[in-house]
């Protein structure tokens, strides 16, 4: 009895604790993959802390992400809509802006995001490192808002500068496994107008610039040097 007492209390202390005020976690790692116009990919996750979602990015790439949001929202703007939000890079970020991750996701009245004044100027650069460059987006909530909803929202990003293309990627957490909502991005990047070096363009380019440091040590080597005088220097 005694050596159960000490097991049950070493499982207590060594267990991880939970964060007060977290009561939903779920994440998306090591990343998550598709769009609608090119592949992006994210890692991260979210939270639900006390009347706070937070969304937590991790942008792969290849794009710059200018907008993050969330969808399948309950349709009751009244009270479930954020009250706002705001993330922790620098400023130039707007609230409310909707259409940051329209597209695939239902009607304006279940989405809500937020979004860069300036395009990619001011936004989440890629890094093809995992995890990324990394932000957090807080969206807040009335304090009478019920929070267990936020098990059934999806979350959604938008990239940019790639080419002439924006993409959008939208997940959700379905039966504790990650969905990607649109996992298949249609067009090919050389649809963006983004110039793709072919493999045999870039073996010709290699043996090129072979052939031509050999020519150079071959006139090194085939030079005379001669010294003020005029005479030539063995």
């Amino acid at each position: 009895m005694r050596k159960l007492g000490l097991a049950l209390l070493v499982a207590a202390l060594t267990a991880s604790p939970v964060a007060a005020g977290v009561s939903y976690v779920w994440e998306w790692n090591p990343e998550a993959c598709g769009g609608t116009s090119f592949e992006t990919c994210i890692s991260g996750g979210l939270q639900v802390v006390d009347n706070k979602i937070v969304v937590t990015i991790g942008n792969i790439g290849p794009g710059t992400i200018t907008g993050v949001g969330l969808w399948s929202l309950p349709d009751n703007p009244l009270l479930l809509l954020p009250d706002s939000a705001s993330t922790d890079l620098d400023g130039g970020w707007n609230n409310g802006g909707t259409n940051d991750i329209n597209g695939v996701v239902p009607d304006n009245r279940t989405r809500y995001a937020i979004g860069t004044t300036n395009g990619i100027n001011d936004g989440l650069a890629p890094n093809p490192d995992l995890p990324g460059n990394v932000a957090t987006f807080t969206f807040y909530f009335d304090s009478e808002t019920n929070m267990a909803f936020a098990a059934d929202i999806g979350v959604g990003i938008h990239s940019q500068g790639v080419g002439s293309c924006s993409t959008k990627l939208y997940l959700k957490n379905v039966d504790e496994q990650l969905s990607v909502e649109n996992p298949d991005a249609p067009g090919d990047i050389r649809d963006c107008g983004v110039s793709v070096s072919e493999p045999g363009s870039l073996a010709l380019l290699a043996t090129g610039l072979a052939g031509m440091a050999f020519i150079g040590r071959r006139r090194r080597s085939d030079a005379e040097f001669v010294d003020e005088n005029d005479d030539a220097v063995i």
